[in-house]
């Protein structure tokens, strides 16, 4: 099909070039579907990036399809492997398994996409490792403000040692987010752990704003600010936010919380825990919720909680605005000691708490 191109690197190998191992330029206004693979690709000790590939399309209701396994992207002077989708006229979707980026110069995997209104963008990331780069582990950054729905999905993957986060999702889509984080260690990085971020003016009458972390690993992240944590959400519309925590262990994070969780901009903020561990923070609290600009704030504790030895409170919420009620159930399944302030404090606006438990 003269619509369709189709570009496969199988069985290559790139080292030691004096720029990019593998460079892809694609820019057009007339494909309907590009699909592109990279298949045991081997880019390693390029003084570049490993892979360096950018898409670009004005064509409506295209599809923009990236796939990478078993793959190695490693100690490159650049990126590892680098992506941008961002100019895409439709569907994007990426998919990398079995892969290894490590020990790079800057990120070693970083993803840009975009997509218009009403499309669809999907980044799915598994079995992969991306260890002791010089930037963020792993980078995926959805930047178009469209009308469109983006979907991340990260799972048995490890980013530890690197100088920035070991994993960041940051998202502008303006009609809702999901981002599953399962199965992952991101420890010893030198500013989060695992963070996840939505800058975008999400319609709040259609949106889905959900991050899931279960089974998750983030210890000792952070070189000393404030907003260094272990595992990080931050979610800037007026959109409602749902955070589940489900077996997650994060310790001695060197600057912020262990876990911090912000709604900033209005909407509603619901955190549910559910066997979560946040003991040790050097510089701050185990547990920091904050509530911003008038929504509610629910914290549901469906399994045993532990908040101690932190260096400031051991639970902290926070809620400011209008709204009228703030639910902390079964708040029995809390416990902390030797904490720097105390087991939980509210600055809640004046606003009614409902404890149960």
């Amino acid at each position: 099909d003269d619509n369709n191109v189709e570009i496969v690197f199988r069985d290559v190998v790139v080292d030691d070039n004096g720029d990019d191992g593998i460079e892809l330029d694609l820019s057009t206004s007339f494909i309907d579907k590009y699909a592109v693979t990279f298949k045991n690709v081997v880019a390693t000790g390029n003084v570049g990036n490993g892979v360096r590939a950018t898409t670009t399309t004005s064509k409506p209701d295209s599809h923009m399809a990236y796939t990478v396994d078993e793959s190695n992207f490693s100690n490159n002077d650049g990126l590892g492997f680098f992506l941008d989708a961002s100019s895409g006229g439709g569907d994007t979707t990426v998919t990398i398994d079995e892969t290894t980026a490590s020990d790079n110069g800057d990120d070693g995997i970083e993803i840009t996409v975009g997509a218009d209104d009403d499309d669809d963008m999907l980044v799915t990331i598994t079995n992969t490792v991306a260890n002791d780069n010089a930037g963020f582990g792993i980078e995926i950054v959805d930047n178009r403000n469209r009308q469109c729905a983006f979907t991340a999905a990260i799972e048995a993957v490890t980013a530890n040692n690197n100088a920035m986060d070991g994993i960041r999702v940051d998202m502008h889509s303006e009609l809702s987010f999901v981002v599953d984080v399962h199965d992952v260690t991101a420890s010893a990085n030198g500013d989060c752990g695992v963070f996840v971020e939505s800058s975008g003016d999400i319609n709040a009458t259609a949106a889905s704003a959900e991050v899931m972390l279960k089974k998750v690993v983030a210890e000792g992240n952070g070189d000393g600010n404030a907003t260094d944590s272990n595992v990080r959400v931050v979610e800037n519309s007026d959109a409602n936010l749902a955070v589940q925590l489900v077996d997650v262990r994060t310790r001695g994070a060197n600057g912020g919380s262990n876990v911090f969780v912000q709604e900033g901009d209005g909407g509603d903020l619901t955190v549910t825990f559910d066997h979560v561990v946040a003991d040790g923070s050097v510089g701050a609290s185990g547990v920091e919720i904050n509530e911003q600009d008038g929504g509610a704030l629910i914290v549901m504790v469906d399994g045993h909680v532990s908040v101690s030895n932190n260096a400031d409170d051991g639970l902290l919420l926070t809620e400011t605005g209008g709204s009228d009620t703030t639910i902390v159930p079964t708040l029995n399944a809390v416990s902390g000691a030797d904490n720097g302030g105390v087991l939980v404090r509210g600055v809640l606006d004046g606003k009614t708490i409902v404890m149960r438990g």
